[in-house]
């Protein structure tokens, strides 16, 4: 005949019911600071974050409809400008002369 051991409790090679030690938990990583820029840049032009884009200082953001639109940010001056819709044939050097 077995003793069933209780709910939640472990039995020590002395005999003894001890409780069950909980399973360690990883603690939630932070959001990274530039990524919570990003966001907070993309939502001042009416944007959603998407992902980074290739330099110079832009990122990728989508609208309502998940069209994808360029928006180029200056950290240094805290600004977003919203470049424009972005064709699926969009590259930056067709940007660039817009920006400087």
């Amino acid at each position: 005949m077995s003793i069933q051991v209780p709910e939640g409790m472990r039995r020590t090679k002395a005999g003894a019911y001890v409780w069950k030690k909980q399973s360690h938990v990883r603690p939630e990583t932070p959001i990274p600071n530039r990524t919570l820029e990003n966001q907070a840049a993309c939502r001042a032009v009416g944007l959603s974050f998407w992902s980074d884009a290739p330099k110079p200082s832009s990122v990728w953001a989508v609208d309502d409809n998940q069209k994808a639109h360029l928006v180029k940010l200056n950290r240094n001056q805290a600004l977003a400008h919203h470049e424009d819709y972005c064709s699926p044939g969009c590259t930056l050097p067709e940007r660039k002369e817009s920006w400087k």
